[in-house]
């Protein structure tokens, strides 16, 4: 029978982030971990370091956008978004006491190293930005005031099925770094809520990708070429 909880001998307060980024900690059981090598977890993280462009820390959400926008040459209207499955509680800015911090630095070791990292790899890279990179980060807050404004009325005002398809798009006035552009109604369906909407989009698309990779397959020794998977 199915059983939708976390599996065991797992833990999701133990070198969480390490795990999601690949580092091999032990699990499943019986596999390598190098959570107790300190070297071995210092090369892991070089090695990613080598080979992500950008790795966005959340704490500093707006700056990291804006640094991916800019190694990506995007424009503001590819990195809009509005925020979603997010949680608060009353204890989220409390103070945490110093010896329960070391335990945890001690319990999820690789994580702190990994963060600490990447943190200051973030930072190196917004220290060599143009002199306009905060003020561009400014503006950007306030698009994306203007955006969540306008889809979460529509969000709390229509359900999916009654959406308003013809109704009045939101307007971006150009700035010093994007264009005019607008968001419509059908665009904050996809921002969101139901971000399954959105999955389903993405993976219908990616569908017949994959249908004309198939039909392709026989033209070469090994499609996995076709996927950037080599």
């Amino acid at each position: 029978k199915a059983r939708w909880c976390i599996p065991d001998g797992f833990s999701i307060t133990k070198n969480i982030m390490s795990h999601c980024h690949g580092m091999p900690l032990g699990f499943p059981s019986g596999t390598e971990n190098i959570s107790a090598d300190s070297t071995a977890v210092d090369q892991y993280i070089k090695h990613l370091g080598s080979k992500f462009s950008l790795i966005m820390i959340v704490e500093y959400f707006y700056e990291s956008i804006i640094l991916l926008r800019r190694t990506m040459c995007w424009s503001f209207r590819e990195i809009i978004f509005v925020k979603s499955n997010i949680a608060d509680y009353n204890f989220k800015y409390s103070p945490v006491p110093e010896n329960i911090l070391d335990i945890h630095r001690h319990w999820s070791n690789a994580d702190y190293k990994l963060y600490q990292y990447f943190n200051n790899t973030l930072w190196k890279q917004i220290s060599r930005q143009s002199s306009d990179f905060y003020s561009e980060v400014e503006a950007f807050k306030l698009v994306e005031m203007q955006v969540q404004n306008y889809c979460l009325q529509l969000y709390s005002t229509f359900k999916r099925e009654q959406y308003p398809v013809n109704m009045t798009e939101t307007v971006i006035e150009a700035s010093a770094w994007n264009n005019k552009f607008s968001i419509s109604s059908e665009d904050c369906w996809m921002l969101g809520p139901d971000t399954g909407f959105l999955r389903k989009k993405v993976q219908k698309e990616n569908d017949r990708s994959e249908a004309h990779l198939l039909t392709e397959q026989q033209n070469i020794k090994d499609n996995r070429t076709l996927k950037g998977q080599c």
